[in-house]
């Protein structure tokens, strides 16, 4: 075992290896789908799916490895959307009225939230706050049951984002100011900043950075050249990714863009499929893994993944023959799930890919809250087996924070200053480590990994403590790791 732990400490970039694929509907029941997120864990996913002789979609919750699940929606509504999903399955999204009036189809959406059993609508969470907000939409629900969303606000010009937390709804404003813009959330992090498209000054539409009440333009602050820009996706390290165009000309053409602290980097195309025209990232992990799509001249559209500074077809990394076109990654786990849609001989379906490797990463036990209530997480990702490549992160620490990878022989149990160590016995071997800067919850760490060609096959149990003058006895711990390592 030591001379495992050893071996892992090389340091290495990831790289791109093959995946399993699979249907989010097992047993196939369903006759369409897609999956527009995934949560952390990669347990739960969330998006739309038709049942067998039904007349129309509906919002669907997936656990991955079971039937599907297809949510009510409200009453004397037709058809509906699942957007967002935490770590607890708990799903936002919206329910539809649709009207015929003459020839006109009229649909009305009304934002809601899955927490139990029923479709609840988001207004009567809000008790405080900017009430007047009208839900349309549920985007993304964190953790701790923030709820982000948009909908319509009497005497503002266009939509509005709104953040919803203890019953206090929030505008997010937008970047022309109250009362005219519209401003569309996309995604939320652990630590409530948000992220999004809103209309500028200039009329175009800019990426924006939301965060205590302030919401900055990113495409100014980076200098985009072109004129729109939208952000789809932060990670906890404050990493945004999303589409923005990269040249200063009149036609618009979107390029698959990352922004870290105020720079833009625009993601290179995927060359080997014709040509791609545009590209859009939709999400990123807490690994730095980002997914997206790439459209060729020729109109195909291709799901992709972006890691080391290169675009890779997912069609590309999945086995021949399995009748799948893999068109759309929407959301990626931090055990490296990625979840989207795509084209089989029975339609468009959602999807799952999982790594394909004979080892694996099993999240169990649970982290202390420390500075800020905020529960430190520790992830895996990547092929687990002789040769492969994985990486360990942490998030939601205190920023700058001391701490140590402690390294189990076992998943025994025992308390420990508030929490419960989960990796007993420990083995002699434990990896400092050292959190970013950042306030409560602010603080990350990842660590990519090369195993060696000829990796002992056995189980490794990872747990973090970290330093945290916040929380109990001085220290917080993670969830713990299970890493199954595969000759």
């Amino acid at each position: 075992m030591r001379r495992t732990l050893a071996l892992l400490v090389l340091s290495a970039p990831l790289a791109a290896q093959d995946y399993k694929v699979g249907s989010l509907d097992v047993g196939g029941t369903t006759i369409f789908g897609t999956a527009a997120s995934i949560c952390r864990t990669g347990d739960f996913a969330a998006g739309t799916a038709q049942a067998a002789g039904a007349s129309w979609s509906k919002p669907a919750r997936w656990m991955l490895g079971q039937p599907t699940t297809i949510l009510p929606i409200l009453l004397g509504d037709e058809t509906g959307s699942a957007w967002g999903i935490n770590d607890a399955g708990q799903v936002v999204g919206e329910s539809i009225d649709v009207k015929q009036q003459g020839q006109l189809t009229i649909f009305t959406e009304h934002g809601v939230a899955w927490l139990g059993a029923l479709a609840v609508p988001l207004s009567s969470f809000a008790t405080s706050g900017d009430t007047d907000i009208v839900p349309f939409v549920g985007v993304a629900i964190t953790n701790h049951s923030e709820i982000l969303g948009w909908g319509k606000r009497p005497g503002v010009d266009g939509v509005r984002g709104f953040v919803l937390q203890g019953g206090v709804m929030t505008d997010l404003g937008s970047l022309q100011g109250t009362p005219t813009g519209s401003a569309m959330p996309a995604a939320i992090n652990e630590q409530g900043v948000v992220v999004g498209a809103s209309t500028a000054p200039d009329f175009f539409t800019h990426a924006f950075v939301w965060q205590g009440g302030v919401m900055q333009d990113l495409h100014v602050i980076s200098g985009v050249p072109g004129r729109n820009s939208h952000a789809a996706a932060i990670n906890e390290a404050g990493t945004v990714v999303g589409d923005a165009d990269p040249t200063a000309d009149f036609l618009d053409y979107q390029s698959a863009a990352v922004w870290q602290d105020g720079v833009v980097t625009f993601l290179p195309d995927l060359g080997d499929v014709g040509g791609v025209i545009e590209s859009f990232a939709r999400d990123i992990n807490d690994h730095g893994t980002i997914v997206g799509t790439s459209i060729t001249p020729t109109f195909e559209v291709h799901a992709v993944t972006w890691r080391d500074g290169q675009c890779v077809d997912l069609n590309t990394l999945i086995p021949p023959g399995t009748g799948w076109l893999l068109a759309n990654a929407n959301s990626i786990s931090n055990d490296g799930r990625i979840v989207g849609e795509g084209f089989t001989p029975a339609g468009l379906q959602a999807f799952v890919l999982v790594p394909d490797s004979a080892g694996g990463f099993e999240v169990y036990g649970a982290g202390t809250p420390g500075s800020g209530a905020f529960v430190p997480g520790l992830w895996g990702e990547g092929w687990a087996e002789s040769g492969g490549e994985i990486s360990l992160a942490v998030t939601n620490g205190l920023g700058g924070a001391a701490g140590l990878m402690l390294v189990g022989l076992d998943d025994q149990t025992a308390p420990f200053k508030g929490g419960t160590l989960s990796v007993l016995p420990l083995s002699p071997l434990a990896v400092p480590l050292l959190l970013s800067a950042g306030g409560a919850g602010g603080g990350q760490w990842t660590l990519p990994l090369m195993l060696p060609p000829s990796v002992p096959a056995g189980s490794l149990f990872l747990q973090a403590m970290l330093a945290d003058g916040g929380a109990t006895g001085g220290a917080t711990l993670t969830n713990a790791v299970r890493v199954d390592l595969a000759p």
